[in-house]
């Protein structure tokens, strides 16, 4: 079990252990989604469908007959700035006098999001509406550590010292959690929801919607239920936006009280990695862990240093492994056992 404070900063990679796409993975398909184009000034060759057609719907009422070409001109405005970005946030943020952009460019990162739960390996099998077979990945050995020592009447208390401080949209660590409690951990149902309800999920730019355990909710994992996506824009962010969705006290609470900080797929993007930071008055001791996979050597050390800098102590140690997420966890949990015991 998890004694001391820890927290997990979630990004992109961890998500790919889940067939989840990469950041770069997912500009690329909202870039594909964004570029409408039309033949002959009628049937449409490319874009999203459901994008247009949601559109369509929301502007219905709309007395200004060129709201459709604002949308779509928004959306090839999208397209053509991210090739040059290295994530759709950056092209959000280059677009953003652009409402329209702006709106539609999230509006295809909830369509994308959905549909890559749906084809992930936590995804619903159809013929029993449940999650039979849990994958192998880096929650799983999360779990494995968090319910180490404990009993079957401590359950509801084995995430009470976690925080997660997660960078993606997806609900991955819900759903995982909540199939695995009831498989492994022998919880009910209705427990395992009431638990991952109560996680300390900290999300900076929000998600594409809140965790629905029922296979056709709207707010399922991968649902493929009709829902309106203009309803969700205002809990979905992105860097452009400025601030984190959350109440930042809240970031700043569990990052000042954690003796453990575990980085796993993520980035390293300035931005985000700055929204890691510390207020007056939090630990001076804390061990920082974090995956570096597939991020040049050249970049460790400065990737150290703002980490040191952004939790105001030189005393802070701080240990990059090239692993990933679930590597991390397996070989490093000695480590991580004694250092939140």
């Amino acid at each position: 079990m998890f004694k001391q404070k820890v927290v997990f900063v979630v990004g992109a990679g961890a998500s790919k252990e889940y067939n989840l796409p990469l950041g770069s993975e997912l500009k690329d398909r909202i870039a594909t989604a964004v570029r409408f184009r039309f033949e002959h000034g009628l049937r449409m060759v490319s874009g999203s469908g459901n994008i247009l057609t949601d559109i369509r719907r929301h502007i219905q009422n709309d007395p200004d007959r060129d709201r459709i070409n604002q949308y779509t001109r928004g959306g090839n405005l999208l397209a053509d700035a991210i090739p040059s970005f290295v994530s759709v946030d950056e092209a959000l943020h280059y677009v953003s006098e652009s409402r329209e952009a702006i709106e539609v460019g999230k509006i295809a990162i909830i369509y994308e999001i959905i549909e890559a739960e749906r084809k992930s390996t936590l995804a619903y099998q159809t013929a029993t509406g449940r999650l039979d077979n849990l994958p192998p990945g880096w929650v799983g050995e999360f779990f494995s550590i968090a319910v180490a020592g404990a009993r079957r009447e401590d359950l509801s208390n084995v995430f009470d010292n976690v925080s997660f401080v997660n960078f993606n949209y997806d609900r991955v660590i819900e759903q995982y959690l909540f199939w695995a409690l009831q498989q492994r951990g022998s919880a009910s149902a209705e427990d395992a929801k009431k638990i991952v309800d109560n996680l300390n999920i900290i999300r900076p730019y929000g998600s594409i919607g809140r965790f629905a355990v029922q296979m056709y909710d709207p707010f399922g994992f991968g649902t493929s239920t009709s829902f309106d996506p203009f309803s969700r824009l205002s809990a979905l962010g992105t860097y452009t936006d400025q601030k984190p969705l959350h109440d930042a006290a809240a970031m700043h609470n569990a990052i000042n009280n954690a003796k453990l900080i575990v980085f796993l797929g993520f980035g390293y993007h300035p931005t985000n990695l700055d929204l890691i930071d510390r207020a007056a008055g939090g630990f001076q001791t804390t061990t920082v862990l974090g995956t570096v996979k597939g991020i040049h050597q050249s970049n460790h050390a400065l990737i150290e240093s703002r980490i040191r800098q952004n939790l105001k102590s030189a005393d802070t140690v701080v240990q990059l492994h090239a692993m990933t997420a679930s590597e991390l966890l397996t070989e490093l949990r000695p480590r991580i056992q004694m250092l939140s015991s």
